[in-house]
């Protein structure tokens, strides 16, 4: 399917998502670029743009409720800590141990938190694409505009320079 001017545009949405952003920027950067073209190009990011949301807000929910299992098991974690460190000298392996256990159970939450909000940002990386290629549909209707109304003044032009000549 050849939509205009990128035959290679219609198999954007069967890309991973950096080979389709690297097709996006050289379809932006095109002069060729067609009307139906960038219907497309609207309805897949748009499309994209929903799956992402759906797919951060699941994220989202899924990180609050690690984070609340996981702030629960580090309050019990220094809860032994502490009845630990009160009990005997013998205990301070033991209290090393836990410590490391908590800090563990830390940064495996503070990762899954960040790989829950990662959809979040490519959703909004897909918001200011779709922004960008309203623009760009904008300014070629705009171009297209203004060389038609170059046409019509020199075609007026002609008519007014043939007329004067007649007359």
């Amino acid at each position: 399917m050849c939509l205009g001017g990128h035959p290679d545009i219609a198999t954007l949405a069967s890309l991973k998502r950096t080979q389709a952003n690297a097709l996006l920027d050289r379809w932006m950067t095109s002069k060729y670029r067609t009307r139906s073209e960038a219907d497309y190009v609207l309805r897949f990011l748009r499309g994209r743009l929903a799956e992402r949301g759906s797919a951060s807000d699941n994220a989202v929910a899924m990180a609050s409720l690690v984070a609340g299992i996981g702030a629960i098991a580090i309050a019990t974690v220094v809860g032994w800590i502490t009845v630990l460190s009160s009990a005997e000298a013998d205990a301070v392996r033991s209290i090393q141990n836990l410590a490391w256990l908590g800090g563990v159970a830390v940064l495996g939450i503070l990762i899954f938190l960040i790989a829950a909000l990662r959809p979040g940002f490519h959703a909004r990386k897909d918001a200011a694409r779709i922004r960008e290629v309203e623009a760009a549909i904008f300014i070629d209707q705009r171009e297209r505009h203004i060389l038609s109304s170059r046409r019509n003044i020199a075609a007026l032009a002609r008519s007014r320079a043939a007329d004067q000549l007649l007359s």
